[in-house]
């Protein structure tokens, strides 16, 4: 069975509700947090797919996903952001990420990345 939780972080609080519920509606279980610290307190061993905007207050998606990297974590990491260059998006993928999509994300795009995580990480 493949697992569909998917951990979202985005301190925006209408991104993370309307993600949220077009995550919901087609069949995963979200759970959300308005920064990267509040993750890390939740979630001591996060397994399957974490989606965060790299523009967090405290750390930032991209030391995030550094720490789980590090941690070694089960996870397929997305990054969103709404300035991201080829800059970021190379030192995202160097640093192993999945995906970085620029926000606003258009929810086929989204939903495409995120049955590729889950398949991944079957």
């Amino acid at each position: 069975m493949v697992d569909r939780v998917l951990y979202l972080i985005d301190d925006d609080e209408s991104a993370r509700v309307a993600t949220t519920l077009l995550l919901d509606v087609n069949g995963y279980s979200v759970t959300a947090f308005e920064s990267a610290e509040a993750f890390l307190q939740n979630v001591n061993t996060p397994r399957g797919t974490v989606i965060a905007d790299v523009q967090l207050p405290g750390i930032s998606g991209l030391q995030l996903l550094r720490k789980l990297t590090a941690r070694e974590c089960a996870v397929s990491i997305v990054l969103m952001s709404a300035q991201a260059d080829d800059a970021l998006a190379a030192e995202a993928m160097n640093a192993g990420a999945v995906s970085l999509l620029l926000k606003p994300v258009h929810p086929g795009r989204l939903m495409e990345i995120i049955e590729q995580c889950v398949g991944r990480d079957a």
